[in-house]
């Protein structure tokens, strides 16, 4: 049996890929969470796109456990305020901060912006990493 690793803690997130996965699942892939593999060190995202952290994270966790490994990273992007938070949207304000906090910095940000001007998109990557073993000798 075939087993994938899903790069997160975050078992809601887990959740939501194996629903996107579970017609692999029905066909015998096993999918595994970090929390599963008791692994709750978190690699530091250094990249300055989603598709970068996915993949830092996707690398990361694949060389440690020599598994192949969805790693993922996605944002709010707000043209109205130079597209951001982007990458940093978790930690816009400098700090991991709540949903609350990020609402309403974003709501005073937008202060005196029109309606039509409140857009925003939600991106998330996917990035797949397969290991290669390597030989010695």
């Amino acid at each position: 049996m075939k087993t994938l690793l899903l790069a997160t803690n975050n078992p809601a997130k887990a959740e939501e890929l194996k629903f996107g996965l579970q017609n692999l699942i029905k066909n015998g892939l096993k999918v595994i969470s970090l929390k599963d593999l008791k692994i709750e060190n978190e690699v530091e995202e250094t990249g300055k796109t989603f598709e970068e952290n996915a993949f830092i994270k996707a690398k990361y966790y694949g060389d440690l456990t020599h598994l192949s490994t969805i790693g993922d990273d996605g944002g709010l992007t707000i043209p109205f305020l130079n597209n951001e938070p982007g990458v940093r949207s978790r930690r816009w304000l400098g700090y991991d901060a709540s949903d609350e906090e990020l609402t309403n910095h974003t709501l005073t940000n937008l202060r005196g912006s029109q309606s039509t001007d409140r857009m925003a998109y939600l991106w998330v990557c996917l990035c797949f990493y397969n290991p290669i073993s390597k030989k010695t000798g």
